[in-house]
């Protein structure tokens, strides 16, 4: 069951979802200010809208594989029990706040052709 874990991971790094993430964060930029450093309440209804964006995919992908949300927290659990972290770590910081606020902003600069 473990092999679970794995396969979020991979699907999470793989093409389809990252263009399901680019898309979204394409629909969404506009609104974030690249060099404002004060947060405004907007980023936070857009980062909740990317949570539950995020959140079916994951559980959509858990489905086509007969696995629970459940049964996948409780596989992350005992590998994080297990000091395996780096897994369990990837996974959370996919749907940190200061990780999508800085796509945000990355997509954005992206967008007006100023990459860094």
């Amino acid at each position: 069951m473990a092999d679970i874990v794995v396969r979020v991971m991979e699907y999470l790094l793989d093409e389809k979802f990252g263009e399901a993430v680019e898309e979204f964060a394409n629909k969404h930029c506009d609104i974030f200010e690249i060099d404002e450093e004060e947060q405004k309440l907007e980023y936070t209804n857009v980062y909740n809208k990317f949570l539950k964006l995020f959140e079916a995919k994951v559980e959509e992908m858990l489905k086509e594989n007969g696995v629970s949300p459940q049964q996948f927290y409780m596989e992350c659990k005992k590998l994080s029990d297990a000091g395996d972290q780096e897994i369990v770590e990837f996974l959370l910081a996919l749907s940190d706040y200061e990780v999508f606020l800085n796509m945000m902003k990355e997509i954005k600069l992206r967008k007006l052709g100023r990459e860094k």
